[in-house]
């Protein structure tokens, strides 16, 4: 995983490895008194790390492709493009949409009496890395692409096939605990590309630990450790 949250050193601190960028949040004093107090520390901690790897997978999922919040919980990821696109079969997900923007053969035209293609009348271009290969030119940009396929479109939610979402799990490395993204998207196309794309083109980090994760955080220890003083 290239994203992960690391709670198996929460006797000093917890680190959280999000995006290949660091977090560091104080926990409670209570952590550090504890040390070898209780003989079954470890299982309690582990618990208590894969609670909280819980907590921030669905907290990523929720903020991120469902609301379009960014990793401090408070600001919009951003807007999606409207400067012209070129466009192709394969910029939309499904047959009906591509229909919609180039047409349908097979349509009959009662004026002419005969079967035509219709479609959005678009600008067709030649691209500049195959001559022989057309584009057409889509005014509306990425915005509009996401309309035709009917998706979200007043704000960014980075869910386009579900894919990014459904990729973010967690998972146990060694004895920790960790949340994030396998290490390969594609064949040709690492998680890591792809964050570093997301956090330049939108200016900040989308994925990570907000101020209201930090709160849960703590209460998720707190009551591991009120639990197992109790014992």
């Amino acid at each position: 995983m290239i994203v992960a949250y690391n709670v198996m050193r929460c006797y000093r601190w917890l680190t959280v490895f999000l995006n290949n960028m660091i977090y560091v949040s104080n926990i409670s004093k209570v952590v550090e008194g504890l040390n070898m107090k209780f003989k079954d520390l470890a299982i309690v901690i582990d618990k208590a790390s894969k609670e909280i790897a819980t907590s921030l997978e669905f907290a990523n999922k929720s903020r991120v492709y469902t609301e379009g919040i960014d990793a401090t919980g408070l600001s919009m990821i951003g807007k999606y493009s409207t400067k012209p696109i070129l466009v192709g079969a394969s910029s939309f997900k499904n047959k009906s949409s591509v229909n919609k923007v180039f047409g349908q053969r097979g349509v009959y035209s009662i004026k002419s009496h005969q079967k035509v293609k219709k479609g959005m009348g678009l600008k067709w271009v030649r691209t500049k890395t195959d001559p022989r290969h057309s584009l057409a030119v889509l005014p509306g940009g990425y915005k509009q692409i996401r309309d035709i396929d009917g998706d979200e479109t007043s704000f960014v939610n980075l869910k386009r096939t579900g894919k990014m979402m459904k990729d973010l799990q967690i998972g146990k490395i060694g004895d920790c605990w960790c949340v994030g993204f396998p290490f390969a998207y594609s064949q040709h196309l690492t998680y890591n590309t792809m964050v570093a794309y997301f956090r330049e083109k939108y200016g900040k980090k989308i994925w990570g630990v907000s101020q209201y994760d930090e709160i849960k955080i703590q209460s998720i220890l707190k009551r591991y450790l009120d639990t197992a003083m109790q014992k």
